[in-house]
């Protein structure tokens, strides 16, 4: 499922104004484990691959990684590589959080909606 189709159009929009597009090519590595930048990213084309303790988790077009870190601030929990070329939208914490600083509701439902994401992901580990 695709994240931004499980947000309002609005919020949806808004998170797409400020993300910056990336460019990824295969084995390139997108999140370290350990570093303490809180981007998010949504996966526009290609995939991702996670590394987890367990083994890897293959993240498609429409999915998000990088919540725990946006939500917490915690360092980076996995090293996520491209396992093709792909496109990207990179969101900055703090972009989103002055972007929706005047719209508290869109800024709730953003956050409701990772940490539902970030729920089906704590199954990873």
């Amino acid at each position: 499922m695709s994240f931004l189709v499980g947000l309002t159009p609005a919020t949806a929009q808004q998170l797409e104004r400020i993300a910056q597009r990336r460019s990824v090519e295969s084995g390139e590595t997108v999140i370290h484990a350990g570093d303490p930048e809180t981007h998010l990213y949504l996966v526009v084309s290609g995939e991702l691959t996670v590394q987890t303790p367990q083994g890897q988790v293959v993240i498609g077009p429409g999915e998000v990684v990088g919540e725990m870190a946006f939500l917490d601030q915690a360092p980076r929990s996995a090293d996520v590589q491209a396992s093709c070329p792909g496109e990207l939208l990179m969101i900055e914490r703090d972009a989103a959080l002055r972007e929706f600083s005047d719209h508290p509701e869109q800024l709730s439902e953003l956050i409701e909606q990772l940490q539902a994401v970030r729920q089906r992901r704590l199954a990873w580990h």
